[in-house]
């Protein structure tokens, strides 16, 4: 399992006055920004004395050096800042050697993110960047994020002290420290057993001393060591000619016994040429402990590795009486509505076998006809039992051009149960450019009058029916927010015209200055479709859905202080794991479960329960059926019906004792697509 890293944190390493600055700016003078220059997404931009001073108003908001920069490029240099923000997000450094190219020598791939903390207080972030691939460093420039109030101390670039390049990797920790370094909030001790790490937070980990080693054919690296705590252990690297720092994840057996870990890299495209630097974070545990013993590489075996076998699930059924068709729901509720987002991608073979190499997520319908009333109503069945109370449809239009239209025309609609279950649309309009307009919007919204507004299912607030907008800045960017209001005016107009009460119309955001840009739009609300990225630590494949949900109640805390109109619904996450649409690369929210997803929900109804709280009591979960995205409750293989007993335990007063019928139970099915191999 691998994935690129853009950055190793460096958030405390210990004795940083080793560290010799290359080049610094410190922002103690008044009205003097020592080369900064912002852009027009960053207002009240002043240089005070106790720092550089900025406002996050815009969707790409940038300080970029226009002063003369030519540091030689090497791997053990890192970038400091010392900065204080009021809002949990990522700055990120763009770099490069050149003034060429479209956006003046800046691309995508020479970039060194760094997770910074919103807490108000002062904090020193350190990152390696990797860039010696670079030869030198002309340009550089930090990319802020929307939102939030900044307060820069110093900007500097520093070289680490190197140590005697290592011309062969043969590490035997039960010999001493073999000049190692702790870096973040680490601590270890070396005694004959082995190198004895804790690590205090996620950033954590030992780095090696400076390397130069040909690993053409030395593919595998073993590692000895036990672990008390944790799912994976991380090896990070970086060579001489690939740009940035890379990383390669790996499973633990957290037993406290010694394991060797032989971590084959022959499918690593980077792991080429000469090894410069390598770290090793031995468990994502947080405050656990691990003993590292040796660490040696060695040629590629002589077979290729075998394949991960599948899972093998007990096929066990009760016995239950017979249906001729999906046995009638029993809803429940309570006194919040509950929505979950609906993806109608699954009307194909096409589609499911993108999901059959993750066994896991088969659903419990099988590999399902989307679009078959039937398979609507055992959905309809299974979400009005556990408390939800509308599906979010996800629906295409551009420029009149429709599409994935089955699950609802042909699904839902066509239904036997769909009067128990609400719907309402979150128009998907990540369109190409130029395809918006005041046209446009006014004939979109004559379609959703004449095909969805009058059905009695379809969700009000207010009175008036409830549209989400996936990308609202297409909109924008297409009409201008001055168009963006005609638009909306209109399109309110032609609903009142309609017999109507309105247009209820909801913004998806990332952060609270897009809801304030969006609110002078005239949205009534802003919500999200996920956000799997937030407290996003190792910026790697692997982060925890556990630190995914406090985040999110952080999340939801910030926004609502600073929107000015309400978030609603309130946006949770089922979980991220995109690897079947994205690839091996793609970010995994590792070990989400339904106690943690049950302790969101909690989290959401806490929340909703304030005093202060703005709007309807309305959720919106990401996703019933997001099996590309890794983000599902729909009952399935591996958790069955635990995502939507914890709904039904959190947001109703049903007993928790309930029989969940499936197909199979009662004679009826199966309805799958052609085989899926």
């Amino acid at each position: 399992m691998k994935k690129l890293l853009a950055v190793l944190l460096l958030p405390a390493l210990l004795h940083t006055g080793w560290a010799a600055t290359l080049v610094e700016w410190k922002f103690n003078k008044p009205g003097d920004l020592q080369g900064w220059r912002p852009n027009g997404h960053l207002t009240n931009t002043v240089a005070t004395g106790a720092g550089l001073v900025v406002e996050a108003n815009g969707v790409n908001p940038i300080l970029e050096y226009r002063g003369a920069l030519a540091i030689p490029a090497t791997n053990f240099q890192q970038i400091e800042v010392r900065l204080k923000t009021d809002y949990d997000g990522v700055v990120v450094f763009y770099w490069s050697n050149t003034t060429s190219g479209r956006y003046g020598g800046f691309t995508p791939e020479k970039i060194t993110r760094c997770h910074v903390r919103g807490d108000g207080q002062w904090h020193t972030y350190r990152v390696l960047p990797c860039w010696q691939a670079e030869g030198k460093i002309v340009r550089l420039r930090l990319d802020l994020y929307n939102g939030a109030n900044f307060a820069v101390d110093f900007l500097r670039i520093t070289a680490l002290p190197t140590a005697p390049e290592v011309q062969a990797v043969n590490f035997d920790f039960t010999q001493g420290a073999q000049e190692w370094q702790a870096v973040g909030s680490a601590t270890w001790q070396a005694d004959t057993t082995g190198l004895n790490v804790t690590l205090a937070d996620s950033d954590a980990f030992v780095l090696a001393p400076p390397l130069s080693v040909q690993i053409t054919t030395q593919t595998v690296v073993s590692v000895r060591m036990a672990a008390t705590q944790g799912a994976r252990g991380t090896l990070c690297y970086a060579t001489e000619r690939a740009r940035g720092l890379h990383y390669f994840t790996f499973p633990l057996e957290a037993d406290g016994r010694e394991h060797t870990y032989s971590l084959d890299l022959r499918n690593e495209k980077n792991w080429r040429g000469r090894l410069l630097l390598l770290g090793l974070q031995p468990t994502d545990a947080v405050g656990a402990a691990a003993r590292v013993c040796a660490v040696h590489f060695r040629d590629a075996p002589k077979n290729p590795p075998t394949a991960q076998e599948v899972m093998a699930v007990p096929d066990t059924k009760p016995v239950v009486a017979r249906a001729d068709y999906v046995p009638e729901p029993q809803p429940v509720r309570g006194p919040y509505e509950v929505g979950v987002y609906y993806f109608p991608g699954w009307n194909t073979n096409t589609s499911w076998q993108r999901i059959a190499p993750f066994p896991e997520r088969r659903p419990t319908l099988g590999w399902y006809r989307e679009g078959d009333p039937e398979v609507a109503d055992w959905h309809i069945k299974w979400a009005v039992e556990h408390g939800i109370t509308f599906f979010a449809y996800d629906w295409y239009w551009s420029k009149g051009q429709r599409q994935l239209e089955h699950a609802l025309h042909e699904g839902y609609f066509k239904s036997r149960y769909h009067h128990l279950l609400k719907f309402c649309l979150l128009w998907a309009n990540h369109n190409p450019p130029h395809t918006s307009s005041l046209a446009d919007c006014i004939e979109v919204t004559r379609y959703w009058i004449e095909n969805y507004f009058r059905r009695p299912e379809h969700v009000q607030v207010d009175g008036k029916p409830m549209v989400i907008i996936f990308s609202p800045h297409r909109l924008t960017e297409d009409l201008g927010a001055d168009g963006v209001k005609a638009a909306f005016t209109a399109m309110r107009a032609e609903c009142r015209a309609a017999g109507l009460q309105g247009l209820y119309l909801v913004a998806c955001v990332n952060s609270p200055g897009e809801a304030r840009l969006h609110a002078t739009e005239g949205y009534d609300s802003v919500t999200a479709y996920n956000w799997p990225r937030l407290n996003e630590r190792n910026f790697g494949q692997y982060e925890s859905y556990a630190s995914l949900v406090p985040a999110y109640l952080r999340q939801w805390m910030h926004i609502d202080e600073k929107s000015p109109i309400p978030l609603l619904p309130l946006p949770l996450s089922g979980g991220w794991d995109s690897r079947p649409w994205h690839g091996e690369d793609h970010m995994v929210r590792y070990g989400r479960t339904p106690e943690l997803f049950k302790q969101h929900l909690t989290d959401a109804k806490n929340f909703l329960q304030q005093p202060a709280a703005r709007g309807a009591k309305m959720v919106l979960i990401e996703a019933w059926n997001e099996w590309g995205e890794g983000s599902y409750i729909e009952p399935h293989r591996e958790f069955g019906f635990g995502y939507l007993d914890a709904i039904r335990d959190v947001f109703t007063s049903a007993p928790p004792p309930h029989h969940d019928a499936t197909p199979a139970e009662v004679g009826l099915g199966p309805y799958d697509l052609p085989v899926v191999r």
